[in-house]
């Protein structure tokens, strides 16, 4: 007789694992290892200038103590400073490019507004400052005297050279009796020419021309027929005609 085995079946409830929650971390991408990077050099940044900006306060502090002291509260130590102070502010300034140029022309010279307008641009594009500007048209304005000094010398040699050529043609034209001639011709010029005649040949050198003074000469001779009449008064050594027509009968 077989024996049925009865085999009951275990059935086992599977123990389902409870599943670990991580919360995922966010990767860290280059760009948040820069922003990380800035904040540890602008903390590191501000520290530095929050110490350099302490440094200028008492610099600011200690500058304006200095300016605004009366030189005889100063030590000798202070003055100086003080000095150094106020020329460096004065040197800022001069190198500061202004918005528009100032030209002052030398006594006896004027500048072209044309001229100057083409400087101030080309001084502008160059940051040239204002001083420096200055002293650029100073040096050009002693550079044109000295230009101008050295041509009057050379037109007055030249009119000196002009005047000493007409003297000494004068003298070997008119001969031997230069002198006597000359003086004759002054006479007749003295006699005819207004002084403004005279000044302007004296002044163009025309005086010692051999043709003026013969044409004085001339004018001269064909007055006196050879001897120049000095001037008298009007009616002086005349005749009156009435007294002519009508001789005065003498009293007897």
């Amino acid at each position: 007789m077989a024996v049925e085995a009865k085999v009951e079946a275990k059935v086992e409830t599977p123990v389902i694992p409870t599943p670990e929650v991580k919360t995922p971390s966010a990767p860290v991408t280059s760009e948040a290892k820069v922003d990380s990077k800035e904040v540890v050099e602008k903390e590191a940044a501000s520290l530095l200038d929050e110490a350099n900006a302490e440094e200028k306060a008492a610099q600011d502090a200690e500058t304006k103590r200095l300016l605004e002291a009366k030189d005889e509260d100063l030590s000798a130590e202070d003055k100086t400073k003080k000095a150094g102070l106020i020329k460096a502010q004065e040197d800022a300034k001069k190198n500061v490019v202004p918005e528009k140029y100032e030209f002052v022309a030398p006594e006896g010279m004027t500048i072209d507004p044309e001229y100057a307008e083409k400087a101030s641009v080309i001084m502008k594009k160059h940051s040239i400052s204002q001083a420096a500007a200055t002293e650029l048209g100073e040096m050009a304005a002693a550079q044109i005297a000295k230009i101008n000094a050295g041509k009057e010398a050379a037109d007055k040699a030249n009119f000196d050279n002009f005047v000493e050529g007409l003297r000494k043609e004068t003298i070997k034209e008119l001969g031997a009796n230069y002198k006597q001639e000359l003086a004759f011709a002054a006479k007749t010029r003295d006699r005819l020419a207004s002084p403004g005649l005279i000044e302007k040949l004296n002044k163009s050198g025309l005086a010692n021309d051999i043709d003026v003074i013969r044409h004085f000469i001339s004018i001269g001779k064909s007055i006196s027929e050879g001897k120049l009449v000095e001037g008298k008064p009007a009616g002086a050594g005349e005749t009156n005609p009435l007294d002519t027509l009508y001789p005065k009968t003498k009293q007897t």
